[in-house]
């Protein structure tokens, strides 16, 4: 082999390959059943796109696809198997060419699908409901102007059955101008008073940054705060946790699709917000796999978002419409499951979905449906393969020909409500 001399310095000659790999290195041609092994993978995640997307009212279809995805998981698992197992390089290389054939199918089955009116569904109706809440007092100027002076909309905390009122007079009301003038000259002047004339002079500024048509947006799970206490320390390093491992993995060979919920976002919050409003108000779904570093994907990954999650197992495409904000809405029926770390986050989150139902916020009935699908990750890693791939967009008895996975799913998730079922009804402190 002869050496190549360029201006006096000597080059080793380059490995035969295939140029550049998916991180910057050279990767050399992958052996035939590696190669199928990926086509088939990439295959897998255009079936398991479509799965995503397809509408009700399709069980042919739908029995079809799942029968395909079954037998690619199999033909996968058994070349793995012989390989014993993948290296963690090759699992990250695996997700991203998942993601890149994900995003393929998504642009295909968007350019396929005709236009239509997304329609109308339960969860909507409860949304709505929740927040009429607010019609039926009166607006209180005093705690507003306590509210604003106080300098706590920047946590937007407060009254929060006056904020949504005050919010949709600032929207509708024929006298908003008047009345928002008025409270905000009150408060200038109560800030001032009790917390000096520096308050007063930056009022003006702060009342800007605070937002206050956000500050005014309703949140029900607000008035359940006090009941959840997140573990920061935990949450600030939870990618450390073997068991969030496992949920990757599992996520990842399930081809499993989720909407991350951020601890340093008032994560534990937000969670109960979604639980009790029925609806991802603004969702980014992504894949139930551990960050990759890619920027602005059509599909990301959910796994860096967490540690608390909501698994989308299939999301029936009529029923996901786009945000007045951002992103999308993604109805309480296509949630397949609300996952947390640990019992103690579980617990927490139970206590305060049952105090929404003494104040009011949801029935019993909406609790346990949701309730029952809040599950640890080991409950997570320990479930039946399948069963968070059933959508609950019907919520309807067993079909006359149930699959092995949907009778899975509803010994799972049946055994769950059971037992909310028998907390609610004990008498409280018990």
């Amino acid at each position: 082999m002869k050496w190549k001399f360029w201006k006096g310095k000597e080059e080793a000659p380059k490995k035969p390959g295939n140029g550049p790999g998916r991180f910057g290195k050279a990767e050399d041609k992958p052996a035939p059943e590696e190669l199928l092994r990926r086509n088939l993978r990439e295959e897998m995640a255009k079936v398991n796109m479509r799965l995503f997307y397809l509408g009700s009212g399709e069980p042919e279809k739908e029995n079809a696809l799942r029968e395909r995805a079954d037998q690619l998981s199999g033909q996968v698992e058994e070349i793995e198997g012989k390989r014993g197992g993948l290296s963690r390089g090759e699992e990250r290389a695996d997700t991203i060419r998942w993601i890149e054939a994900a995003e393929e199918a998504m642009k295909q089955i968007k350019a396929e699908r005709p236009q239509k009116e997304p329609r109308q569904i339960e969860s909507d109706l409860r949304f709505e409901r929740i927040q009429r809440r607010h019609e039926k007092i009166d607006l209180d100027e005093d705690a507003l102007v306590r509210f604003f002076a106080s300098g706590d909309a920047y946590c937007n905390r407060g009254p929060f059955l006056q904020l949504a009122k005050f919010h949709e007079l600032l929207e509708n009301g024929p006298d908003a101008k008047r009345i928002e003038k008025r409270i905000k000259k009150k408060a200038r002047k109560l800030a001032k008073k009790e917390r000096g004339k520096e308050a007063a002079k930056n009022f003006e500024k702060d009342y800007g940054i605070t937002n206050v048509m956000f500050a005014c947006q309703h949140m029900p799970a607000r008035e359940v705060e006090t009941l959840l206490h997140q573990d920061e320390e935990y949450e600030s390093k939870y990618m450390q946790d073997a068991l969030w491992r496992q949920v990757m993995c599992r996520g990842r060979d399930e081809g499993l699709y989720a909407q991350g919920v951020e601890g340093e976002k008032s994560g534990l919050l937000r969670l109960v917000n979604i639980i009790l409003e029925g609806r991802i108000r603004f969702g980014m779904y992504g894949t139930l796999t551990e960050t990759l570093g890619r920027t602005d994907p059509v599909v990301s990954e959910a796994g860096s978002y967490g540690p608390y999650y909501v698994v989308i197992g299939g999301v029936c495409g009529d029923m996901v419409k786009p945000s007045p904000e951002r992103g999308y809405i993604i109805p309480e029926e296509l949630h397949s499951a609300y996952l947390v770390p640990r019992d103690s986050e579980k617990k927490m989150v139970t206590e305060a979905v049952f105090r929404g139902v003494e104040l009011g916020i949801v029935t019993e009935g909406e609790a346990v449906g949701a309730l029952a699908r809040l599950i640890t990750y080991q409950e997570f890693v320990d479930a039946p393969y399948g069963v968070f791939d059933f959508v609950f967009r019907e919520k309807a008895t067993l079909s006359e020909n149930p699959s092995e996975e949907e009778r899975a799913a509803r010994e799972f998730f049946s055994k769950n409500a059971k037992e909310m079922e028998g907390r609610l009804s004990r008498p409280a402190g018990n």
